[in-house]
């Protein structure tokens, strides 16, 4: 059985979990404590870090077998790619890079805005610049019902992530682009997502680390 490991937070970790509740993968999964403010021990991670034979040691991780991934969007990529979620045609698989690639920046964006003091100048700018974004985003996904195509990949969870927390976030700039609602309503439907969010093993909260200036609850 396969093992990811990671933070006991949604983070960087939740389209991963997402991506392989959807494939039916059975998986063990280690989540590491983050201490309390004000030292934020992560002494449970880091004890161990250096003696789990990763190449580039980091979270999360994912051990298939013989398999030993760091990064998130390259372990998405192998649990994509291994399932046949990662495109069907030339196309597909172009939109698959780019979709990976913007959905992570987005929520390389947030993270950064989220994990410093939210000055209200910032998240003004963050608001407006977000409100282009998710204008860009619903145009590409336009009236499919998922964001290459009618059938999901493995960057729909990716996609869906971030979307979701910014829907907590400012629920008044996303709640302007119906197609987006829908797109979250259609991958919360699937089956297996449904079955997945309503176990034990589903974490809604906290989003971010105790470090963080919000998600952090």
């Amino acid at each position: 059985m396969p093992t990811l490991g990671y933070w006991n937070i949604r983070g960087l970790g939740q389209s991963i979990r997402l991506l392989l509740a959807f494939t039916g993968t059975d998986f063990n999964e280690n989540l590491y404590n983050f201490g309390e403010a004000p030292n934020f021990n992560r002494s449970e991670w880091l004890e161990v870090k250096n003696s789990l034979g990763f190449n580039f040691p980091n979270l999360p991780y994912y051990i298939d077998k013989n398999i030993k991934i760091t990064e998130s969007n390259a372990i998405a990529r192998y649990i994509g790619r291994k399932n046949g979620l990662d495109g069907k045609s030339q196309e597909e698989k172009v939109f698959v890079d780019m979709i990976e690639n913007i959905s992570y920046n987005l929520h390389n964006e947030f993270a950064d805005l989220c994990y410093k003091p939210i000055l209200e100048e910032k998240h003004q700018n963050f608001l407006f610049l977000l409100k282009e974004k998710l204008k860009n985003i619903s145009k590409f996904l336009g009236n499919k019902k998922f964001i290459i195509s009618n059938e999901v990949t493995f960057v729909d969870f990716h996609m869906y992530e971030i979307l979701d927390i910014l829907k907590i976030f400012s629920p008044e700039t996303f709640n302007q682009f119906p197609n987006l609602i829908e797109y979250l309503i259609n991958i919360e439907n699937l089956p297996s997502i449904k079955s997945y969010m309503k176990s034990p093993k589903f974490i809604k909260t906290p989003i971010f680390a105790k470090n963080a200036y919000w998600g952090n609850y």
